[in-house]
């Protein structure tokens, strides 16, 4: 299931990458007071940095950009950081409903433990790719 599995995540507050590591001090700094909003994909195990953007609505579009990128999908699971984001959710899975009307979505919220690295402020993509499937 492991090779059919991807994630995308975008983080708030840099201030949490970069106790995890994964910024230097002056990048959290900066990206912070620009209002950046980085990224991040799994490889290997690892969090690794995608690509930036500036506001909360563009990451969330780049959300769904990312899921447009597969054709078939056995299952996408919506994660965050708040239990309850209210429209914001409901619009984001509206949208990936138009795009695999077939497919099961989870709205799911990540524990204590995964927002010590992540930041409560932060929303995801996991999707699963049909065995047989390529993107």
């Amino acid at each position: 299931m492991v090779p059919r599995l991807y994630l995308v995540v975008f983080v708030a507050d840099l201030t949490y990458l970069e106790r995890s590591g994964l910024v230097s001090r002056s990048q959290a700094l900066l990206g912070n007071m620009l209002g950046i909003l980085p990224f991040l994909t799994m490889e290997d195990g690892k969090l690794v940095p995608m690509e930036k953007v500036r506001s909360r609505p563009r990451a969330l579009e780049k959300l769904v950009e990312f899921v447009s990128e597969f054709s078939d999908l056995e299952h996408l699971v919506l994660f965050q950081g708040q239990p309850d984001s209210g429209e914001e959710s409901r619009l984001i899975v509206e949208r990936l409903r138009s795009l695999h009307p077939a497919t099961p979505i989870t709205v799911s919220t990540f524990g204590p433990s995964v927002a010590t690295y992540l930041g409560p402020d932060s929303t995801g993509i996991i999707a699963l790719e049909r065995e047989g499937s390529h993107r």
